[in-house]
């Protein structure tokens, strides 16, 4: 795909997602923000040193998930997905979860950003029709 059509399949997958109701809508109007995060029906994601993940968020510039695992900001970790895809993202943020909520608590939240942007639209791109082929339902 050529960049323009990469962009104009983003544009579908936000707008379509929007109305679904998978976006996280408080943070939209966020000015911080430069692209829509996204809450995944499925994850099928790896991430190195990892051996339990829970993918809270995705956007073409970075995810966010919960981890056993302390990561520093600062460290390039390896993003993988079931389909071979693999992309670099930078550890941007890692704060533990103290009680809030409940089920996470004592678990860590990593915020990470892509380390190449185009790699990151690609790998939001492949990991949205992998969830689609996970639970079996059109694409976004």
């Amino acid at each position: 795909m050529t960049r323009e059509e990469l962009e104009r399949e983003y544009d579908r997958i936000v707008d379509t997602s929007h109305l679904r109701g998978e976006t996280e809508s408080s943070r939209i109007n966020d000015e911080r923000r430069r692209f829509v995060r996204l809450q995944p029906d499925a994850a099928p994601l790896e991430v190195q040193g990892d051996p339990w993940i829970y993918l809270i968020n995705v956007s073409r510039s970075g995810l966010a998930f919960y981890t056993d695992t302390a990561h520093a900001p600062g460290t390039i970790l390896s993003i993988s997905l079931d389909g071979g895809m693999s992309a670099q993202a930078k550890v941007v943020e890692c704060l533990q979860e103290v009680q809030d909520p409940a089920a996470v608590a004592g678990q860590y939240r990593v915020c990470c950003e892509f380390i190449e942007p185009e790699t990151g639209l690609r790998f939001f791109l492949a990991l949205k029709a992998l969830e689609a082929a996970h639970l079996d339902i059109a694409a976004p």
